[in-house]
């Protein structure tokens, strides 16, 4: 949003925003300790984006590099986008199952304006890395990740649905229990396995 001579306030649309927002990255502008680029250089919508922050000094998130994932919404930027850790992360501000950033807790996305864009949440991230609430906390092993599971299932009907999102296969196994109409899922994966390989368990809910 920009402010011309005579008062008037342009808007500025959203690809011309993430097009500035796109040059800024590939020209190494800006805080040096926070990165972030597109998903896909040939997407014209340009809704997903690579987000990278490096651990400050200091911290028990000193010299990781954490990898995000940055889905922008149709209206952005009047709202923020979507952010979440790929990279597992101990924060108060960071939902511990998915990894989705809570935006109540993050000051960036709690005072999001439409002149604000991808780097300064990166940095706000960075900064919420470095306080008191989060600086000690103890984190998981290095290089581990948050796991991304959409299940869909029809009610009332026999057979059920699951797509599986691997983002990554970092963590040796991890299990999931859903409940839906009248069946009971619960899925395992382990190393030991092929990774597109799910050992499924049903159960018929009483």
């Amino acid at each position: 949003m920009q402010r011309l001579p005579t008062g008037e306030t342009v808007i500025t649309p959203r690809n011309f925003k993430l097009l500035e927002e796109l040059e800024h990255s590939e020209k190494g502008l800006g805080d040096m300790s926070i990165s972030y680029g597109l998903v896909d250089g040939s997407d014209i919508f340009m809704g997903e984006w690579n987000g990278g922050i490096l651990g400050p000094h200091g911290t028990q998130h000193d010299s990781r590099f954490y990898e995000l994932r940055i889905s922008i919404p149709a209206d952005y930027p009047a709202i923020p986008p979507k952010v979440r850790f790929v990279s597992r992360i101990n924060m108060n501000c960071v939902d511990p199952k998915t990894g989705e950033i809570i935006y109540s807790k993050v000051p960036a996305t709690r005072n999001w304006n439409r002149n604000m864009g991808m780097e300064q949440i990166l940095i706000s991230l960075r900064v919420e890395m470095a306080s008191d609430a989060n600086r000690r906390l103890r984190q998981p092993m290095e290089g581990s990740t948050f796991r991304k599971v959409d299940i869909s299932m029809q009610a009332g009907d026999d057979s059920c649905v699951m797509r599986r999102q691997l983002v990554d296969h970092a963590l040796s196994s991890h299990t999931i229990g859903c409940r839906a109409s009248r069946f009971r899922i619960i899925w395992t994966t382990r190393q030991a396995f092929p990774l597109n390989k799910l050992m499924l368990h049903f159960a018929l809910d009483k």
